[in-house]
């Protein structure tokens, strides 16, 4: 109705989509690993207090809590997008991180670290993290497609900047002038179809991070083509002698 390029602005819209969501996956990311490796390291009062302020967080459905606050902040944009999602969606992974850490900070190099004398941050991020490099690299992926799917959810529901030109506003607009009614399906169909395919997507590489940094779940490449040379050396010997 209005004239606009539904083409040009999935396309322009994915730039505005994914930048907001990757900055506030690294918001997140740093956050998360912070607190947890912080958590996990010191102990004490330190690990209950961020243990309680991550259980209010896991406890608060995360959809409502950000419609809450976005609808008591008079501006709109993206920077205040992405200091929504990144200050709120950090609490899952902080949990992950600690857990993880809980199990290095016992290791032979990290005891070694603190006999050297070597201080409490050093240790954590010249030791620890190192080692964590893949989980907080899934956890930014995981992040990552969260924060598509909820600044989507929140721009659809004229909570972001409709003036912008993202895959959220494009449905909001696509809500306002009731394409379904109008039987205009490509005005919501194809910016849906990008957020799906993009998700889609973010999951199976954080399913192919997880799989290359677990052990337990890297598949025996080379065993298998192994046995599958074996298997078919034994079917041609079998072959041959049936001759």
């Amino acid at each position: 109705d209005q004239g606009y390029d539904v083409f040009a602005q999935v396309v322009w819209g994915a730039r505005t989509s994914l930048a907001v969501a990757a900055c506030a996956a690294v918001a997140s990311t740093v956050i998360a690993a912070t607190l947890g490796l912080l958590a996990a390291y010191s102990g004490g009062w330190i690990d209950d207090t961020i243990n309680l302020l991550t259980n209010v967080f896991l406890v608060i459905p995360t959809l409502p809590l950000l419609i809450v606050i976005s609808a008591f902040i008079p501006t709109r944009g993206p920077v205040i997008m992405v200091l929504i999602l990144g200050l709120t969606t950090w609490a899952i992974e902080a949990r992950i991180f600690r857990g993880q850490a809980l199990s290095l900070r016992n290791r032979d190099f990290v005891l070694a670290a603190k006999v050297a004398g070597e201080g409490t941050w050093g240790i954590i991020w010249r030791e620890i993290v190192p080692n964590m490099v893949s989980r907080i690299a899934a956890g930014f992926v995981f992040v990552f497609y969260g924060s598509i799917i909820f600044a989507a959810g929140l721009e659809f529901l004229g909570f972001g900047d409709v003036n912008a030109t993202s895959w959220g506003v494009t449905l909001y607009w696509a809500q306002n002038n009731s394409s379904v009614l109008q039987g205009a399906w490509w005005h919501f169909v194809f910016p849906g179809v990008a957020i799906a395919l993009t998700v889609a997507a973010l999951v199976f590489i954080n399913y192919g991070v997880d799989e290359l940094s677990n052990p337990r779940l890297r598949r025996p490449v080379r065993k298998r083509r192994l046995l599958l040379r074996l298997v078919s050396g034994r079917a041609a010997v079998r072959a041959e002698e049936a001759r």
